[in-house]
């Protein structure tokens, strides 16, 4: 009995190598259908695993904390006092604006982390001084920096202004990596994008307070980050801190509101002090000036009647002058002294001469009368003598006084000068200390308005979750792991039914060994175990490849593609165990089923019967013979086309069946390539009407006036955005006043198409969000916003949308909710402008304090266009897996066609028809299974496309239900081109066809 069991065993395994290419069809099919499903399964938890590893080793933060007003040392000691908390750091950073090549970049700078967000050393090495600095390499390869640089920042948040490049590095942090930019985030200054990522020391930072707060969680690095043992770690924390939230809100606006108003304090009783200096200064310099005004004031009195003295003495000598004159003139004087001289000579003369004469002579009588008059004379002219003389010393007298009155009035006029001067100072210093008495005391009045009006400090806590980057590489692992879904269902559905026809037409052929068999003994089960065994061996080793591929290659292929947009290093391979086991275990089932069942089916018959020839199918009348005038006018070969296809419907079926799936299959992948690439364009050019959007803050006519006055803008529109969530979705609510939306977006209803305005009481929410809460008009919603204030809206009507999640409403709508309208957002709508002119536009407006930050819409429209089309080659991929497992149903089908037909072949030849004539007996039947095939899969592929859109889709995304004709035509294209393969590969195999051999009798 063993001997006989072991040619069994031995018949067994000669099947493999007698029916090869059967074994091998069947192998790869298991391959396809293994490797679809492992391959699709693994690539998303070797992806998330990938980055998790990743962002493990360099220890990234669980939580991040964010505060409107900065954070202190007070506040990561109370989140290190929280259970499970394991480390806590807080971080200085700063964005500053440097040049290169006249090109302005944005670049962020970051205290150099100590614990948490570890950084790795690419080159170079790490900073040691403040004047030093590392820098990613994108700096260097893009900007044109190189080690040993320097990078200068104007901005007093630095001691050290002048950093030197020392070297680079790569951080956990930033890891995306699209065309348009790497996402390093949003900022105030520049084009409102941070372009580049820097660390320096801690000691170079010259901040009293940190920007953020990173800390990690114990036991989080044991879980994959999106698990939900993570998550439940990560909500114990979360609810801690909002446990201490509130508190450390209250600490910290009280030690700024406290600080603050000492401040002012302290500058009001400084100026306080320097006001009562200026106002004795100035009451001093009043008492001088009193005291000088009156000094010149006697000196004017003093002046005046020394003026009027000189005056009187003037017209005294003037008057005695004229008079001695006239008595010069009356006496004929010409010169007094000379006169003096003159008279004198003639007295001393006449004197002698008188003294010679008789003093009784008559002579002497007349010359002592002349010397009597003589002397008169000269008595007369020594009066005039003293009184010129007494004028003279008086005109020297004169002026001498006139020239000390000239010298007084000279010195009054200076120090009457320097009065005026002296008093405009004073009248100046004066008009200064009330108006800056009057400036200063307004100002610290406004200072201590705004401390008391200062709000709260506000905490806002992120999980990695809310980093943009990482939740767009879960979406997008997400996708994939959906596709894992539906695609290989199709793969092992086509299998199945393969399989049931292969191994069927493998039993039928052996029915007589069969029959033999069961005559010497052997049990059904030790019969059956040959095509178990063959099956299983196909199955296993097709299994095995498909594992091995699934687990390594595709998603390599998949992450590779992926990696365009994620930098993020070595790829981890998880492998999968029940993705594994799932795989083997299905393709296993459902091929060795199908031969299970065949095999029994044909064992269910006596030895007898199965050790004669299997009895022909009997001839009859198809329906189409009924119709006598449209039978007689199809030829012959027509004709026995048409018998075949309803006498082997079996076989015809499972050809149309295979071929609809695969075609579903491949038309599936087109579809969904079709229904997202166009979806940028619909969100952002057909929904969306804008260029670029301007976020603000304190928003006034001053900055209205600066946009409406740029000449690169056409247009703009205020609105309002508010960001918070409707039940577990992030969502943002657009507030705008009148009816102004309609110029920034289309408001398109979801089921009729039709344009819609936004009314007074209007509340519009679009679709996507709107069907995965059910919600439909008139239903009431909650809004939270990030404040946690809670809003109630009741929708009228829902709009379609592509990309997020929005609620538009009108002000007086949210007003009625207790809301102040105060718009934050302005939507420009701008001439065509390059790349370079929109980087210029954005940094002019953000000159403006209150222009926080600019998002070019063409910026999103490459991003999101970026991520899509990794999507697409994905899809891609299962397109070419599709086909390969369509060219593999044609093969094995055309091969069972064949096989099963060698007798009817045979005789056609030996009947006389030639080559092509035998061809088409065969190969017109599989054009038509093909083209019904192809039919059917068309349509069973909108369907297909339309679950797995619903299935791929991510959260926040509306995917268009849409299949382009191209997608029709290749789909069918491909389809076609394989069977005309196959049938070209199929005219060899009949021809060598041995005619005597395939008629021989079976007896």
């Amino acid at each position: 009995m063993m001997k006989k069991k072991n040619r069994l065993r031995t018949n067994n395994l000669r099947t493999i190598k007698n029916f090869f290419p059967r074994f091998l069809s069947l192998t790869i099919m298991s391959l396809l259908g293994v490797l679809v499903y492992v391959g699709l399964s693994s690539t998303s938890p070797d992806m998330i695993y990938t980055l998790d590893r990743y962002l493990d080793d360099y220890n990234t933060y669980d939580l991040k904390i964010v505060s409107s007003m900065g954070l202190d040392d007070n506040d990561i000691n109370a989140i290190k006092n929280i259970e499970n908390v394991t480390q806590v750091e807080g971080v200085h950073s700063k964005d500053v604006l440097i040049e290169k090549n006249d090109n302005e970049y944005v670049l962020s700078i970051t205290s150099l982390p100590e614990k948490i967000n570890t950084i790795e050393l690419i080159e170079g090495r790490l900073p040691s001084e403040s004047r030093e600095i590392v820098v990613e390499k994108n700096l260097l390869d893009k900007v044109g920096y190189k080690i040993g640089d320097k990078i200068v920042v104007q901005d007093d948040s630095f001691i050290s202004k002048e950093m030197e490049i020392v070297g680079v590095v790569r951080s956990s942090l930033y890891y995306s990596n699209t065309k348009v930019q790497q996402n390093r985030g949003t900022t105030t200054i520049g084009t409102g994008t941070i372009n580049y990522y820097s660390y320096v020391l801690n000691s170079n930072f010259n901040q009293d307070y940190y920007m953020s707060i990173y800390l990690t969680i114990n036991n989080a690095k044991e879980e994959v980050t999106s698990s939900k043992k993570y998550d439940e770690l990560i909500d114990d924390v979360l609810n801690e801190l909002d446990g201490i939230k509130d508190s450390q809100e209250n600490i910290r606006y009280e030690t700024l509101y406290n600080t603050a108003y000492k401040e002012i304090e302290d500058n009001e009783n400084k100026l306080n002090s320097e006001l009562d200096k200026a106002k004795k200064d100035l009451n001093d310099a009043k008492i001088k000036l009193t005291s000088a005004k009156n000094t010149l004031d006697n000196t004017k009195k003093d002046l005046d009647n020394a003026k009027k003295e000189l005056d009187r003495a003037k017209k005294e000598l003037d008057n005695g002058t004229v008079e001695l004159e006239n008595i010069l003139k009356s006496n004929n004087i010409s010169n007094i002294s000379d006169a003096i001289i003159s008279v004198n000579s003639s007295i001393n003369e006449l004197t002698k001469e008188l003294n010679k004469m008789d003093k009784n002579s008559t002579s002497y009588i007349q010359v002592y009368n002349n010397l009597t008059s003589l002397k008169k004379k000269q008595a007369m002219l020594k009066q005039l003598s003293d009184s010129k003389n007494k004028l003279d010393n008086s005109r020297v007298v004169y002026n001498n006084g006139l020239v000390k009155y000239n010298e007084g009035y000279k010195k009054y006029q200076g120090g009457l000068k320097q009065y005026n001067n002296s008093l405009k100072k004073y009248e100046d210093g004066l008009g200064e200390y009330n108006s800056n008495k009057e400036k200063y005391g307004k100002e610290i009045e406004e200072a201590k308005e705004q401390v008391l009006s200062m709000e709260k400090p506000k905490w806002f806590i992120y999980n990695r979750y809310d980093d943009q980057t990482y939740s767009s590489y879960i979406d997008q692992t997400q996708s994939i792991k959906s596709l894992a879904g539906l695609f290989p269902l199709v793969f092992f559905a086509v299998a199945i039914l393969v399989s049931l026809v292969s191994m069927n037409r493998m039993v039928e052929d052996d029915r007589i060994e069969i029959g033999t068999l069961k005559s010497l003994g052997f049990s059904n089960f030790d019969i059956q175990k040959k095509y178990l065994t063959f099956s299983f061996s196909a199955t296993l080793l097709g299994s095995a490849i498909g594992c091995v591929i699934g687990l390594t290659f595709i998603p390599y292929l998949i992450f590779s593609i992926y990696k365009l947009l994620f930098d993020v290093p070595d790829f981890q391979f998880t492998f999968d165990i029940i993705s594994i086991c799932i795989g083997i275990i299905t393709a296993v089932v459902c091929i060795c089923g199908a031969s299970t069942i065949t095999a029994k089916k044909v064992l269910r018959y006596k030895p007898s019967e199965l050790m004669r020839p299997k009895v022909p199918k009997a001839g009859k009348k198809i329906f189409l013979e009924k119709f006598k005038w449209m039978w007689h006018r199809i030829n012959f070969s027509n004709k026995i086309t048409i018998r075949n296809i309803f006498m082997y419907k079996k076989r015809v079926l499972i050809t149309i069946i295979g071929i609809c799936g695969c075609t579903a299959l491949m038309l599936c992948g087109f579809g969904i390539k079709d229904s997202i690439i166009d979806i940028t364009n619909m969100q952002y050019v057909t929904t969306f009407n804008y260029d670029a959007t301007v976020y603000t803050n304190n928003l006034n006519e001053e900055d209205l006036s600066i946009i409406s006055s740029n000449s690169q803008i056409i247009d703009y529109t205020l609105s309002q955005t508010i960001t918070g969530t409707l039940n577990e979705s992030n969502i943002s609510v657009i507030v705008t006043d009148g009816n102004n939306i309609e110029k920034i977006i289309n408001l398109v209803d979801e089921e009729t198409n039709e344009k819609l305005e936004l009314k007074g009481d209007d509340v519009i929410i679009t679709d996507k969000i709107a069907d995965i809460y059910k919600i439909k008009e008139g239903d009431s919603i909650k809004f939270l916003d990030s404040y946690k204030k809670e809003y109630t809206f009741k929708v009228t009507n829902i709009v379609k949308n592509y990309i997020g999640h929005y609620l538009y409403v009108s002000s007086s709508v949210f007003e009625n909710n207790n809301f102040k309208y105060e718009p934050n957002v302005i939507y420009l709508n701008t001439k065509e402008l390059s790349e370079n002119e929109q980087d210029k536009l954005a940094n002019e407006l953000l000159d403006n304090d209150n222009f926080i930050n600019i998002v070019n819409t063409r910026m999103l429209v490459n991003s999101v266009q970026d991520m899509l089309n990794s999507l697409n080659k994905v899809v891609i991929i299962l397109v070419l897996l599709a086909a390969m497992l369509s060219f593999v149903v044609l093969y094995n089908l055309a091969n069972i066609n064949i096989s099963e037909r060698k007798r009817e072949i045979s005789t056609l030849k030996v009947l006389g028809f030639y080559d092509n004539e035998v061809d088409s007996y065969i190969t017109k039947e599989m054009i038509i299974s093909t083209i019904i095939g192809i039919f059917l899969g068309l349509v069973l592929g909108y369907f297909l496309t339309n679950a797995v859109i619903s299935t791929v889709e991510m959260e926040n995304a509306r995917f268009i239900r849409h299949i382009k004709l191209n997608s029709y035509l290749y789909a069918s294209g491909i389809s076609i081109l394989f069977t005309l393969i196959i049938n070209f590969v199929t005219h060899f195999v009949l021809k060598k066809i041995d005619m005597i051999e395939s008629l021989k009798s079976v007896e």
